[in-house]
């Protein structure tokens, strides 16, 4: 990931996650991102 940011394939960002290069690498990092805001949706005060 280092890597594509630092040439300018993806800037790191969710808005441009469509950039990533590998399709197995993109959808887990939308997975993630996804569960990541289930998970501060369901735990607003904290864990």
């Amino acid at each position: 990931m280092k890597n594509w940011i630092n040439k300018d394939m993806w800037d790191g960002t969710y808005d441009n996650v469509k950039s990533i290069p590998i399709g197995e690498t993109r959808h887990y990092v939308q997975r993630v991102i996804y569960y990541y805001n289930q998970y501060t949706d369901l735990y607003k005060d904290g864990f």
